[in-house]
């Protein structure tokens, strides 16, 4: 894994791709379902003091972004009164930046209209994409970036520090009706990377581009190791959809990781070579596409919306300012007590999330117990589901089933409420391998797991088999064999 914000492993592990910004999970492991709103009916979206962390803002009827530093209560627990208030560290508080995101208006009669005071229009694509035969647009907008941030809007935080980097970029559409108006078709402010989200390399954006009814967002970033991203949504049938994502890793020109969905055909491409620098000198001057050590294709499952991408972006968890704990709930056989709980927003671990809720895992120090959580956004309700004793890892939730990584060997998994659960997977009674370090990653589509196994300096085996942990094969490593 490397620094400066270029860390682009998925957490899927698969080698694929991970943001700059998700990679709290290399330091402790990133619209929700729901966007908690304030009381006059804004979104407000809360930034951790970290620095690579993301954020959001908007707000309809104030133009002024509001910063302020505030401490959740917990009295919305239903829990024993020895309980820590959730969101709190150990001195009871916890300090959020908490940012009000514009929402846009739902008319105008020129693209500059629907850009929020004290916010530019950063970029934008002339294209037809419901088919009527008027133009419509796409674009992205920012806030200025001379835009001075009052002392008196920001405490315990400083002013250099949070600057207009901590606003989020909003990207957006408008269909005009060919009467001289163009109204609102969506806002999104999770899929745009932000300034700082780029690492050494700087601002990470790249200019939209559009075709038909597609349009397309792009992302490069990182120092040594880069990384990029393109992703392609389509209007079709009154919603906007994923149809194409692309995702690569790589040293400088050399691409070690190469990552395709393609909803259009449903198969996504794999591609994957050592990472090692004795390999890398050994295939650089090859041709690209005849030294990977090992390329696989998966069925992929339903495209996402536009709507649902968003609100399983990882940088959307950072942009919540209110965790509230209506409840806690703790499987059969699991006695943590409320005290010893880290509520969802203090940090996450390998965590998973979508239109339901957010899994996470945290561990308790004074027991050296590890714990897998869920949070889910209809009614607040923190449920406590597996406590184990060595550390948890991926966290995924697929087809009604809870799966996750234990002890860097182990697949498990078990229904939302903890019963029935599993090993599915078990590298160590599969191998003899005498390694000391091991990390078990995976990646689930269209009714199966591949698993890559991480075994330090050695090479890498991939194992394929379906969503029950029958018909296991490996099918290839990394470097491979022959290389």
């Amino acid at each position: 894994m490397h620094d400066d914000g270029d860390m682009k492993k998925r957490k899927t592990g698969m080698g694929i791709i991970c943001a700059g910004t998700v990679l709290t999970v290399l330091a402790g492991c990133q619209k929700n379902g729901i966007l908690p709103e304030s009381k006059d009916g804004r979104k407000s979206i809360d930034i951790r003091e970290s620095t690579d962390l993301q954020e959001s803002a908007s707000s309809q009827e104030s133009t002024d972004v509001q910063i302020s530093i505030h401490t959740h209560e917990s009295t919305e627990v239903q829990e024993s009164t020895d309980s820590q208030s959730p969101n709190q560290n150990d001195s009871g508080q916890r300090a959020t930046l908490e940012v009000i995101v514009p929402e846009l208006p739902e008319e105008g009669f020129k693209l500059e209209d629907f850009v929020a005071e004290e916010w530019v229009l950063l970029d934008s694509v002339e294209l037809d994409f419901n088919g009527d035969g008027f133009s419509d647009y796409v674009a992205v907008q920012q806030v200025e970036k001379d835009r001075e941030i009052e002392e008196s809007e920001v405490q315990n935080a400083d002013q250099n520090e949070w600057s207009y980097k901590v606003f989020p970029r909003i990207l957006f559409a408008v269909a005009g009706d060919g009467e001289g108006k163009y109204h609102l078709d969506f806002q999104d402010e999770n899929l745009i990377r932000r300034w700082s989200e780029g690492g050494v390399f700087g601002d990470p954006y790249l200019p939209l581009t559009a075709e038909g009814s597609s349009f397309t967002t792009h992302a490069f970033g990182g120092s040594g190791w880069k990384w990029s991203e393109d992703y392609t949504y389509t209007y079709s049938e009154g919603t906007w959809i994923q149809t194409l994502s692309v995702d690569y890793y790589g040293y400088g020109p050399y691409i070690t990781s190469y990552r395709e969905d393609n909803w259009e055909t449903g198969v996504g491409v794999r591609k994957e070579r050592s990472s090692e620098f004795d390999d890398m000198e050994k295939n650089w001057e090859k041709e690209e596409e005849a030294d990977w050590d090992i390329v696989y294709e998966i069925s992929l499952d339903k495209p996402l919306t536009l709507a649902q991408a968003g609100k399983r972006s990882h940088l959307v968890t950072d942009r919540i300012s209110d965790w509230g704990v209506s409840r806690v709930e703790r499987m059969e056989g699991i006695e943590i007590s409320s005290d010893k709980i880290r509520y969802p927003g203090y940090y996450f671990l390998m965590e998973y999330r979508d239109e339901d809720g957010i899994f996470y895992s945290f561990s308790e120090e004074e027991s050296g117990k590890n714990y897998l959580a869920f949070y889910r956004w209809e009614d607040n309700v923190l449920s406590i589901l597996a406590e184990e004793e060595r550390e948890i890892g991926q966290v995924e939730y697929y087809q009604g089933k809870v799966y996750y990584a234990l002890e860097g060997t182990k697949l498990y998994r078990m229904n939302l409420d903890g019963t029935e659960k599993e090993i599915l997977f078990d590298y160590d009674a599969l191998e003899k391998n005498v390694q000391e370090y091991k990390a078990l990653y995976y990646e689930i589509s269209g009714g199966e797991i591949i698993i890559q196994m991480y075994l330090g300096h050695c090479p890498h085996p991939y194992f394929r088999m379906n969503i029950d942990g029958s018909g296991l094969h490996e099918i290839g490593q990394v470097p491979s064999t022959s290389a």
